[in-house]
């Protein structure tokens, strides 16, 4: 599965983005585009400076891609602390883990002393690729175009004019169209839990009964006619039923639970 990396535009320079690893690439509006804006972004590949840092040449002028990446991701220079410090050492390395923001004493100290480098030991942010452009994460958080989507956890009932309540889910449209079948059970057992193959009829079980807790250490597969599935079952109508009770301010006299 593709790995999720995120992208932030680079605010002074329209169309310039980086990715948190350190890749640069650019969006450009001109009369070969759709509805004035490129389909597709056209990569950057950096060249290297006598030193060994990393810089991209565009219409803007020269411009070093690890000022670019730390201020993006870290916020813009503050005061005399405008200079970068690599980590690690290593000036090819832009992910953005590895910048820090220095002054221009701490950064000429830092390089004069390679006993300070340390290791670059990337923060492990596992989201993988399941579909329609979403990322999940383990602990069941989505992104498309970098960026975490709203969880609802109700839908309108029309039939019912009621609001109720269903499986936790995040909403992508298709054109006008929302759809809501991407529950985070499916993207979660997607990205992380296989279905197994010894299993005759498998299901997924949430290990504390809650069935609005769908991160990865709290999901299963088990047999649908297992004593601990159809304990969860029950629980889960229950719960459903009595959110959509607090959904609606009128009572509700049946509702069919599925």
């Amino acid at each position: 599965m593709k790995e999720y990396q995120e992208w932030r535009e680079y605010y002074a320079i329209k169309g310039l983005e980086v990715s948190e690893k350190g890749y640069v690439r650019r969006w450009y509006d001109d009369i070969r585009t759709i509805n004035g804006k490129s389909e597709f972004p056209h990569k950057l590949k950096p060249k290297a400076d006598k030193d060994g840092t990393l810089y991209i040449r565009i219409k803007e002028g020269k411009k070093a891609v690890d000022v670019i990446v730390c201020t993006c991701f870290w916020g813009k220079p503050k005061g005399d602390k405008n200079c970068v410090i690599h980590k690690d050492g290593n000036l090819s390395n832009n992910h953005k883990d590895n910048l820090k923001w220095a002054t221009i004493k701490e950064r000429e100290d830092y390089y004069s002393d390679p006993s300070k480098f340390v290791a670059f030991v990337p923060k492990h942010n596992d989201y993988r690729y399941v579909t329609d452009g979403l990322y999940v994460s383990k602990d069941a958080k989505v992104k498309q175009n970098g960026k975490i989507l709203n969880v609802y956890d109700s839908s309108f009932d029309p039939d019912m004019d009621i609001e109720a309540a269903i499986d936790p889910h995040v909403v992508v449209y298709h054109g006008i169209f929302p759809n809501r079948s991407n529950t985070l059970e499916k993207l979660v057992t997607a990205a992380y839990l296989p279905k197994p193959s010894g299993l005759k009829s498998p299901a997924i079980l949430h290990i504390d009964n809650d069935y609005k807790n769908c991160s990865l250490d709290n999901l299963k597969w088990v047999e649908d006619n297992s004593d601990e599935y159809q304990a969860y079952l029950k629980q889960r109508t229950a719960d459903i039923e009595k959110r959509t009770q607090e959904l609606n301010p009128h009572p509700v006299k049946h509702l069919m639970i599925g």
